[in-house]
Order: structure tokens, then sequence, then C-alpha cells
């Protein structure tokens, strides 16, 4: 797992701001979004029009088994992200594309709409040529 930390007294308050004045189920939004950009960006390196993509909202089972959390899980099969490309994504708050723009900027809202109320943190993971990649992205009220 790779590791990063955000250690910024004005990324935190402004997480914070933008928290409050989010609607509770704006993650929900954020997160699918994500998804359908990652299957447009397959479609896109692909070119294969015919390509089929998926979006799947269900509970993460594992840590359901493993600990009785029910932790809901976005899964899509889109272009995936390698570990770097993942911490440079979850640590930019701005984007989560390479244009920041009204109709590509969904990464900050996911991030968060969905911190401050989590506790437990996003975990994201991804896979991209063969392999998986795992980073996790946490709300610490002290720091």
């Amino acid at each position: 797992m790779l590791r990063s930390k955000v250690a910024d007294v004005g990324y935190t308050k402004m997480l914070e701001r933008f928290a409050r004045e989010c609607p509770k189920n704006q993650f929900l939004r954020e997160f699918v979004k994500n998804g359908v950009q990652a299957i447009q960006r397959h479609i896109i390196d692909s070119g294969d029009k015919k390509f089929k993509g998926l979006i799947e909202v269900d509970v993460n089972w594992y840590y359901h088994e493993l600990a009785g959390l029910s932790k809901i899980c976005f899964t899509d099969n889109g272009i995936g992200m390698t570990g770097e490309e993942m911490i440079k994504y979850v640590n930019d708050l701005s984007s989560s594309s390479e244009a920041i723009a009204d109709s590509e900027n969904y990464g900050f809202g996911a991030k968060v709409a969905a911190a401050i109320m989590n506790k437990l943190g996003i975990q994201y993971e991804a896979w991209k040529d063969g392999k998986g990649h795992m980073v996790k992205f946490y709300y610490d009220e002290k720091e």
C-alpha cells in the first residue's frame, strides 16, 4: 500500500467548509460520476465503441464478513489507476481529471461529500495492467 499524508491546516479547513455545504447523499452522485468518467476514459483510450461499462453499488462484503461493517462499495470496469495515479488524484483536492471544469471535476465532490461523515475513511482500490493498488483517504480531526 502506498502512503501519502496531506498535512495542511488550510486544506482541512477548506474540506470542512465545503462538506457543510454538501447534501448528505451527494457522495452517491460523485462516486457514480467518477465511475462514468473511468468508463469513458477506457472507451477513448481503447477505441472500443462497443465496450459495455458497468457500475455497481453494493456493500463491501469482505469488510462486512470480517468486521461486521456495512461499508458501501462503488465498483466500475473503467480504465483503472496505478498507485501513483491514485495518490495524485486523492491528494489533489481540486480535480480527478486532467481538466478542472464543472463537467469533469467530480473527484473533489466525492472526497468532500464523504470524508467528514465517514470517520473510517474512504478506501480506493484500483487495478491497472493486471496490478492492484490501494490508497486510503481519511479525515483526522486532530490534524
